[in-house]
């Protein structure tokens, strides 16, 4: 029936042609609507836009691939309910006529709008059901493969399964390697990444861009050169190459106006603040400057993020970013419009991990804003926001979601001198920190451990003892951090401008706990002097972002066994001296 139907529009136009061409045509056309297809799967597993907008309308005589340009153009203004009822229909169509490659790309596509909804079920069964139509088939167009692919993967990292995402991504690049689809490979690295980025392979991540650099900016102006561009900015932004990662997202943000892309644009403006909040910070930290010409930077790209967003958890991001930084640099005036704003964004974002951080984000400021309210309001605030945090890392099962959640709750019950509960949930994020190997969160909650525990005791006496199960997570979570060495700096690439506030305290209250009494004995002096040279090492690993290389331990009394070394251990209320006489751990405090 849709040979005769072709047959009679060619014929119709005074051409003559016959059944073979006709035949050959309707291949043709096939093929072109698979690579558009294609070209569509692929816009959305990197969330990006690919292909010229068409009206969000049903057409007339609704086409089976006119019905997925109208879900994509939905799904890329944020109609995320619209575009998954338009691609029902797309999926049940293909169904009816039998073709089962394009219904198993529209099911992998409902599934990355699933994603976008927080309906993780729905995603799940969508990809499932994806795959299983794929086995089906004797043989599958790689690209089509892979954009499938490219839609689990991005199931797995936004449920929590870093791992998985990074290793199906892997997948997908080499199926577009095959298909001799060098944009597609591109688009499926970037996507490596963000798994990357999520497993704190920072440095690794930094090496794959080195490689993929040429061939971004090698790239025509489009959508996949956009997302390059900006992932490109933001690694440098972590490796701390601040200037240039300014420069590439300007480039990348241009580019988003030039080709008309809102949503990208949001983004770019989001993380072009980010940057600039950085450089702010290094400028105070590293140049004894103010930084204001960055301040102002950041603020003003934040407040245009969070106007252009189509989406509202960048939005929200935006606004979060722009309030934590008025509350840093003091400037915070009242402004109820945007908690007000920010308050009723959280409440209508579905669950997901961006979701439980912005929440906990949001909590955290609130306490912070002693400008606009009381302490005790602040607190009570924000444990409501925590606990809705909480409730939602449940729900996705993510564990490292959870522990942050219910930590980050221990330190606000620590800050209302609530220290039952403090410990309570406080152990609970220990342990499934522990349980998932997160070292970079684990630390902080050895060292909230020591802190209740030794504030506890203190409260209850007026001697001020050290309360030696106190000592016990000191020890632990200065053991994490040493192990985590130069990885440290990878884990949390902002860490760099926070030392002081997140790494160094941990070492210093440790070395306060131990030197509290008049008469230390010689364990704790030997280990008080150990603690201070691993500070330094950190602080050197810190300085230059990386291990520098593995320290080789060498006793001082081989060096030069006539020495003395003075050890000036500068505290939060006091000056300690530990000196190292001649002769094996001849110690004096």
């Amino acid at each position: 029936m849709r040979n005769l139907c072709l047959s009679r529009i060619v014929r119709s136009l005074g051409l003559v042609v016959s059944d073979s061409a006709i035949m050959a045509l309707k291949c043709l056309l096939r093929t072109v609507r698979s690579l558009l297809l294609a070209l569509l799967g692929l816009s959305l597993s990197l969330g990006i836009h690919t292909v010229t907008q068409v009206r969000a309308e049903l057409p007339a005589t609704p086409d089976n691939l006119a019905l997925v340009q109208v879900g994509k153009n939905h799904y890329d203004t944020g109609k995320f309910t619209k575009a998954v009822q338009i691609l029902q229909q797309a999926a049940q169509g293909y169904a009816e006529t039998g073709n089962t490659l394009q219904q198993a790309q529209v099911f992998s596509l409902l599934s990355l709008t699933y994603q976008k909804l927080g309906q993780w079920q729905a995603a799940e069964q969508a990809i499932q059901t994806s795959l299983s139509l794929l086995k089906t088939l004797a043989e599958a167009n790689p690209i089509v493969r892979a954009q499938i692919l490219n839609a689990q993967g991005r199931l797995q990292l936004a449920t929590g399964n870093a791992e998985a995402a990074l290793a199906t991504w892997e997948q997908a690049e080499t199926l577009y390697q095959q298909a001799g689809d060098p944009v597609g490979a591109i688009g499926s690295q970037i996507n490596q990444t963000e798994a990357m980025q999520s497993l704190g392979l920072y440095r690794r991540t930094k090496q794959l861009y080195q490689r993929l650099e040429q061939a971004i900016f090698g790239l025509d102006n489009s959508p996949v050169k956009v997302a390059g561009l900006q992932n490109f900015g933001t690694i440098l932004r972590q490796g701390g190459d601040l200037e240039k990662s300014q420069g590439i997202l300007s480039q990348s943000l241009a580019l988003t106006q030039t080709l008309g892309l809102p949503q990208q644009e949001s983004k770019i403006l989001l993380s072009l603040g980010n940057t600039e909040q950085t450089l702010a910070q290094r400028a105070k930290v590293f140049e004894n400057s103010s930084g204001e010409d960055y301040i102002q930077a950041a603020l003003t790209h934040y407040q245009q993020a969070a106007m252009k967003a189509t989406l509202p958890l960048t939005r929200i991001q935006a606004q979060l970013n722009q309030l934590n930084l008025l509350i840093e640099t003091d400037s915070l005036s009242p402004n109820q419009d945007l908690l007000s704003s920010i308050s009723a964004g959280l409440s209508t974002l579905p669950a997901s991990r961006a979701s439980v951080y912005a929440h906990v984000n949001f909590a955290e400021s609130l306490l912070n804003m002693s400008e606009l309210m009381t302490q005790q309001q602040g607190t009570n605030d924000s444990v409501a926001i925590l606990n809705t945090a909480i409730q939602q890392a449940e729900e996705l099962e993510d564990k490292r979601a959870i522990s942050y959640s219910l930590g980050t709750l221990g330190k606000l019950y620590e800050k209302k001198q609530d220290w039952t509960n403090a410990k309570t949930v406080t152990e609970n994020a220990l342990l499934i920190a522990q349980q998932m190997n997160a070292a970079d969160i684990a630390y902080q909650w050895q060292w909230q451990m020591g802190r209740l525990l030794q504030a506890q005791i203190q409260e209850s006496s007026q001697n001020l003892p050290v309360n030696p199960d106190a000592i016990a997570y000191y020890n632990e979570a200065v053991k994490t951090l040493n192990n985590l060495r130069g990885d440290l700096v990878a884990l949390n690439p902002e860490i760099q401008f926070s030392f002081r506030e997140t790494v160094e305290p941990v070492y210093r209250q440790f070395v306060d706990l131990l030197l509290r009494s008049p008469t230390p004995s010689k364990e704790h002096l030997i280990q008080a002097r150990n603690i201070m040279e691993a500070l330094q090492l950190a602080e050197l690993d810190n300085f230059f972002r990386d291990a520098c290389a593995t320290p080789a331990a060498v006793n001082i009394d081989n060096v030069d066994p006539q020495s003395a070394i003075v050890y000036p251990i500068i505290l939060s209320n006091r000056l300690d001296i530990i000196i190292k006489l001649p002769g094996q751990d001849n110690l004096r405090h």
